[in-house]
């Protein structure tokens, strides 16, 4: 089972929303990150702690946010990385993501432009991680994850497919659509 070929993993992401941008989010406990990914069964994993803003997740250089876990990965734990691709581990970045994916769009305009990405007083973020292509796909979570202080809430898990990376930011917008809809509904309830 190989493992040093970026070709080798599959690209996914946690998508959530909160009140303040991904940049105003402190980085994830190690341990609530972990959890997560029990939650959907992704026990092999190469993951980060750092939301990020789903508008900067390709960096100046057109680098992806997964391909960076990736290379991180590979310079830093080689023996991780494979012990990750043979289901034995779980690796955590640190908050390395965060100062090189904060700031630079790298999307095309007029892609980006398409899409809605923010429901009404909330702003979108991803949890970005890597499995290897032996390991099975995450499962959905079965409802939202609203962190006890209600500062933020984890909707679902999505795939990030290089060839067609607009798909990510229509299932953000899904998302951001169907909590508008919930807050409507909860509204007209309530009056």
């Amino acid at each position: 089972m190989g493992y040093d070929s970026a070709d080798e993993w599959s690209y996914w992401c946690f998508i959530g929303f909160a009140p303040v941008s991904a940049n105003e989010i402190d980085d994830f406990r190690p341990e609530l990150v972990q959890s997560l990914f029990s939650m959907v069964e992704a026990q092999a994993v190469v993951g980060t702690v750092s939301p990020l803003d789903p508008r900067y997740l390709i960096n100046h250089k057109g680098v992806t946010a997964w391909h960076a876990l990736y290379v991180l990965a590979l310079i830093n734990d080689r023996e991780g990385l494979e012990a990750v691709s043979e289901g034995r581990a779980m690796l955590l970045v640190p908050g390395y993501l965060r100062t090189n994916y904060s700031s630079h769009v790298n999307w095309p305009e007029q892609l980006l432009n398409r899409f809605r990405l923010e429901p009404r007083g909330s702003h979108p973020f991803v949890l970005p991680f890597i499995l290897h292509n032996s390991a099975p796909r995450p499962q959905q979570l079965q409802r939202s994850l609203r962190a006890p202080d209600g500062a933020l809430e984890i909707w679902g898990v999505a795939e990030f497919d290089v060839s067609e990376p607009a798909k990510l930011l229509w299932e953000v917008q899904r998302l951001a659509e169907h909590i508008d809809r919930e807050r409507e509904q909860s509204q007209a309830a309530g009056a």
